[in-house]
């Protein structure tokens, strides 16, 4: 890398780091606390990936270079659908259950 190159790289963090800051002032006046600009991008990307969005989608949005980081979020974004999806069949199978044990309860009082 040029000297140049590495004034250029150091600037590109600097700047980073001024908006970083420069966003949480903001949120601090706006009475928003405990915010940073890492925070705030991975909410995007964990939102994005649940709002289905592709890899390539997520890495535009993003700035990735390589797709490690989208696809952890899109796997990520994949569980929690699954977990949302078996446990409303776990409580639709709690509900028929409870109600064909009530159906049994209400056969047997009428034999007895």
């Amino acid at each position: 890398m040029s000297a140049h190159g590495a004034a250029d790289s150091a600037l590109a963090v600097a700047d980073l780091t001024t908006l970083g800051h420069a966003i949480e002032r903001h949120l601090k006046k706006l009475g928003i606390d405990g915010y940073t600009m890492h925070g705030l991008r991975k909410n995007a990307a964990v939102e994005l990936a649940e709002a289905g969005a592709t890899v390539e989608e997520l890495m535009a949005v993003l700035g990735h270079k390589t797709p490690k980081m989208a696809l952890y979020y899109c796997k990520l974004a994949s569980q929690r659908r699954m977990n949302d999806n078996a446990a409303v069949k776990w409580d639709a199978e709690i509900k028929r259950k409870a109600k064909a044990k009530g159906r049994r309860r209400a056969q047997i009082r009428a034999v007895g």
